[in-house]
């Protein structure tokens, strides 16, 4: 639009409608270009975030926390009992 096209021959030619083009002005008229970038590249990165971290994977996590806390004890139990069962023979 800066280079002399009226301005609902441009939004026409990015396949917009006129709302979208003022909504997008207004959420985004009085940024720079590095700050859109960043905005965008932030963007990215939540999204790949976010999908990293689906309730399933949270489940996951916490039932093989759960499963390794279990089989601990158990280790550390049959260790102490198999300790004294040695001593016993002594």
């Amino acid at each position: 639009m800066g280079q002399g096209m009226p301005r609902l021959d441009a939004i026409r030619r990015i396949g917009v409608v006129e709302q979208t083009y003022y909504r997008w002005r207004k959420q985004y008229g009085g940024m720079g270009v590095d700050q859109l970038r960043e905005l965008k590249r932030l963007q990215k990165e939540n999204k790949r975030l976010r999908r990293a971290v689906t309730p399933e994977d949270v489940e996951r996590a916490y039932r093989e926390r759960r499963f390794l806390m279990r089989t601990s004890v158990r280790n550390k139990a049959r260790f102490f009992f198999a300790s004294d069962k040695r001593r016993e023979k002594q």
